[in-house]
């Protein structure tokens, strides 16, 4: 399965809804027609690249920073996290400006 991995130290992950556990990323530099290959893929979050994932789960969505934005162009991930994105390990080569992806 796809799998999208974050260094996200400061834990920027935003609950949207509770009951569904649905939360948003923080945003991130990847191409928006990568971001919507994405949909449906696992995403994790790591504070560091040996480190194993804090927090994770399925993108169900992403929604696109808007010009007004300090940070406009970058991507939001939505998510509804799960277990399964805990004590996940990416391995410590193959990451480029803090992600990597696998199997994409």
């Amino acid at each position: 399965m796809t799998q999208i991995h974050f260094i996200e130290k400061l834990k920027n992950q935003k609950l949207l809804n509770r009951a569904t556990h649905s939360y948003e990323s923080g945003n991130w530099d990847v191409a928006h027609s990568k971001a919507q290959a994405l949909v449906g893929a696992r995403i994790y979050f790591h504070e560091a690249q040996a480190s194993p994932s804090y927090f994770g789960g399925v993108i169900t969505g992403f929604r696109i920073l808007p010009p007004s934005d300090p940070s406009a162009g970058r991507v939001v991930f939505l998510f509804t996290a799960d277990q399964q994105g805990r004590g996940v390990l990416a391995g410590t080569d193959g990451w480029r400006n803090e992600q990597k992806t696998i199997g994409f």
